[in-house]
């Protein structure tokens, strides 16, 4: 059994991760949590996975490359839209995800010892069918919206292999703690 103060705090800690990857100033994204997947029309992923010796949690970012996300890239990386080839993007899009996913892991930190996080890992949308396959003991989900546009939506799955009683509690950040784990997109 998992406590409901540690699931609640799941999903504020995606939603907070998505907030604190926020790449662009000058034009911001918003977010939406939202009750179930909002990836229908997206067709790839990134999945990512934080690991403990008693549960896992997988973060599945989907996205479509389309010319609105393309010009967030060119935008956030200074280009030109000539310069922007397909590795340029999918890691920008990588980062991105492993902005969100060492979030939440610093987060979880606080109160859990011993976590892994692994490297964003692009697949296809097929894996789905495996996260899907196991027993999940809980999920968030967040859309990002450009101009109240999807840009790309983020699920959160947690799979506990024993009772899981940790008391998560929100730290709130000054801009010290911010400003040092901005990461650099190059």
């Amino acid at each position: 059994m998992v406590n409901e103060n540690f699931k609640r705090e799941l999903g504020h800690l995606l939603k907070m991760a998505l907030e604190e990857a926020q790449i662009s100033t000058a034009n911001p994204w918003s977010v939406r949590e939202s009750s179930d997947e909002k990836n229908k029309g997206m067709k790839e992923l990134f999945m990512l996975t934080i690991s403990s010796q008693l549960f896992r949690v997988v973060i599945i970012m989907h996205f479509s490359r389309t010319s609105d996300f393309e010009q967030v890239v060119i935008d956030v990386l200074k280009l030109n839209a000539t310069t922007l080839d397909q590795d340029k993007f999918y890691d920008f899009v990588g980062e991105v995800g492993n902005s969100i996913c060492g979030a939440i892991k610093r987060e979880l930190g606080r109160t859990v010892p011993s976590l892994g996080m692994s490297t964003p890992n692009r697949l296809s949308t097929e894996c789905m069918k495996y996260v899907k396959a196991r027993s999940i003991d809980h999920q968030a989900h967040v859309e990002v919206l450009l101009n109240d546009s999807r840009l790309f939506s983020t699920s959160l799955y947690l799979f506990a292999d024993h009772d899981l009683n940790y008391e998560v509690k929100t730290v709130v950040k000054n801009e010290d703690d911010v400003a040092s784990g901005e990461l650099e997109f190059f």
